[in-house]
């Protein structure tokens, strides 16, 4: 029996047309996927996921207020500087933005006296974490290593050094290179100085 097709053509057996059937489905695949890959892609970079794509490439999600960055106050995504709509709703910028206060300053607690007796060690500490947390415990007193007064600013350094009795010296570091004893006497004029005796960096020393 004649087989052959006009123009010389052989039909395709079952095998062959189930390889092309199968080529032509993972050629749609790849497109699909190709497809979906590019679309996810310019979202993230467009920011409506980026709380998202921060946790998944493990970094901490950055607060507007530290960035430049703005938060949208009617989705509460947070979108790029240089945006003026959000890019998840598309609220214009200037009407939604959120605005964020500082962080709350906490009262210094600074005891009217601190005893310290014959050979405990006072230690005055400066926190350099507690530049990004409104300067809370910025400045910190040590009796022994137990904590006995904290202040936020320079002046209440100066005020705890004053409220200690009974040291006539206290450990210190100054440049970030280890805790030295310096005389009591010696310490309190050099933070009345308008200088702050500090050398590591600390917003208080920019004057």
């Amino acid at each position: 029996m004649d087989t052959s097709t006009p123009g010389g053509m052989v039909p395709l057996g079952p095998d062959a047309a189930s390889i092309a059937t199968r080529a032509i489905l993972f050629v749609l695949i790849m497109v699909l996927a190709y497809a979906a890959a590019s679309g996810v892609w310019h979202l993230l970079r467009g920011g409506g996921l980026g709380g998202l794509t921060r946790r998944l490439l493990g970094r901490r999600p950055a607060s507007p207020w530290a960035t430049g960055e703005w938060a949208c106050g009617q989705c509460h995504s947070v979108n790029r500087a240089a945006t003026d709509v959000c890019v998840r709703c598309r609220a214009p910028r200037r009407a939604t933005e959120m605005t964020f206060a500082g962080i709350p300053t906490e009262p210094d607690i600074i005891p009217a006296s601190i005893p310290a007796g014959a050979g405990a060690a006072v230690t005055l500490e400066h926190n350099p974490a507690a530049h990004l947390d409104g300067l809370n415990g910025h400045w910190r007193l040590r009796v022994n290593s137990v904590i006995v007064a904290s202040a936020a600013r320079r002046d209440g350094a100066l005020a705890m050094l004053r409220a200690v009795e009974g040291a006539d010296a206290v450990l210190f570091d100054p440049n970030g290179s280890g805790y030295s004893p310096y005389a009591m006497a010696a310490l309190i004029a050099a933070f009345e100085k308008p200088k702050l005796p500090l050398s590591a960096p600390c917003p208080e020393g920019r004057r």
